[in-house]
């Protein structure tokens, strides 16, 4: 081969070899926008941000005709009738409501002890909750991806939930709610003494068997469902550690926060988009660095795109919302906050509309609602209403414009944090 040939061939490979490297980055920072691709809207869009949470058994005592794919769509049809921007599905109170590979569903329970209460099915036998999610595991039906197309479909944004240490009934012995992982571990209980107050008997995330426990959950959730957020619920219940160490062993949860947020990230740039990590906390910052939740580290090191500041059980018509979003502003301007209404106690629509101005006048934009579908028409634990709050409020909505005017009324202040 002469040498001027020789030349020529070393220069097109050089030509080639140039293109190739230049297809290849532009390949690259295509995934890497798709992975990292913003979305301005994600909560503050067009409206003001309505989110409801749907918890964990509410839809699963419904009565037994409702447990197929029409009554799921049914249900959510009328949540969903235009002011509601997000809904957010928890999946889970210590057992899952689908058919979970990492934790119990929560029909494994059905030939377990039941607690004798409202939420008992008239026989005295099993938890409605159970034996209507077991019904719809028999059908094939997935409720949260039957939810998740139908937000679709209506242009509502869907997030789902998990309850981080949820005790409900943890002092009763071998109660079918219970997963065995929590009531038989008593070495990880936040306080293995523990004799009745429902708190104690939370896990400690100072142990490694907790985290790797609870993450497993959380990564099948985010494979299983194609949806817009995940929200870690800190405050189902808000004790994470051991008692009066919450300060010396808070390390253990930003190193927890960090392990899901590298999921999430992984996630999102298989599916090209941003998946959204929320987080519930307690009611106000200094509140949440005390019980352990280290937000400014969190937030200096982006491990969360939305704070939800929460009371525990009570609706709170003086949490800081200023406060909140002063310190959100001094770590990282980027993290959206919400202030959360517990509505359990709420009466009428009258008070929910009281708690958004509240709300409001403190600078919020938006509102996340906890436990509203119990108030009203949907009511589950059979409780009876002077009218169907949350009705009213799913036709209406909270923003500024729909509660001006009209008639408001405030609860009385009652923080409820249990430190």
């Amino acid at each position: 081969m002469s040498p001027l040939r020789k030349i020529a061939q070393r220069g097109a490979s050089r030509r080639f070899f140039a293109v190739a490297c230049v297809v290849a980055s532009l390949v690259v920072a295509a995934i890497g926008n798709a992975a990292t691709a913003e979305d301005p809207g994600w909560l503050f869009g067009d409206k003001v941000p309505l989110v409801v949470n749907e918890d964990n058994d509410h839809f699963f005592k419904m009565p037994p005709s409702w447990m197929n794919r029409e009554g799921l769509v049914r249900y959510l049809d009328d949540v969903l009738q235009g002011p509601v921007t997000h809904f957010v599905m928890c999946v889970n109170g210590q057992r899952t409501s689908y058919d979970s590979k990492t934790w119990e569903p929560i029909w494994k329970g059905i030939d377990e002890p039941a607690r004798q209460d409202t939420a008992t099915r008239p026989d005295g036998t099993h938890d409605r909750w159970a034996v209507n999610a077991k019904a719809l595991f028999d059908q094939g039906v997935d409720p949260y991806a039957v939810w998740i197309q139908r937000c679709r479909e209506k242009g509502v944004r869907p997030w789902v939930s998990i309850r981080m240490n949820d005790c409900h009934w943890a002092s009763v012995s071998n109660y079918f709610r219970n997963a065995t992982f929590c009531r038989t571990r008593r070495d990880l209980w936040r306080n293995p003494d523990a004799t009745g107050d429902w708190f104690d008997y939370c896990l400690d995330f100072r142990n490694r068997d907790v985290q790797d426990y609870t993450f497993a959950q959380i990564a099948e959730m985010l494979e299983r469902w194609d949806v817009d957020g995940i929200e870690i619920d800190w405050m189902r219940s808000p004790l994470q550690l051991r008692k009066g160490h919450e300060r010396t062993d808070a390390h253990c949860l930003t190193e927890f926060m960090r392990r899901v947020r590298g999921k999430v990230q992984g996630v999102s740039a298989q599916r090209g988009r941003n998946i959204r990590l929320i987080v519930r906390l307690p009611r106000s910052p200094s509140l949440a660095v005390k019980a352990g939740y280290d937000a400014d580290v969190w937030l200096r090191e982006g491990l969360v795109d939305a704070i939800i500041g929460s009371s525990v059980f009570w609706p709170d018509p003086e949490l800081p919302v200023a406060e909140w979003l002063t310190y959100i502003k001094a770590h990282n301007a980027s993290v959206r906050f919400l202030p959360s209404i517990d509505c359990f106690q709420l009466p009428d629509a009258a008070h929910f509309r009281g708690m958004a101005d509240c709300y409001y006048k403190g600078g919020a934009k938006g509102l996340y609602l906890f436990n509203a579908p119990y108030c009203g028409k949907y009511d589950t634990d059979g409780r009876p209403h002077d009218e169907d709050s949350f009705g009213i409020v799913c036709r209406e909505g909270l923003s500024p414009d729909a509660i001006r005017g009209k008639p408001a009324k405030v609860p009385p202040p009652r923080i409820d944090f249990p430190l």
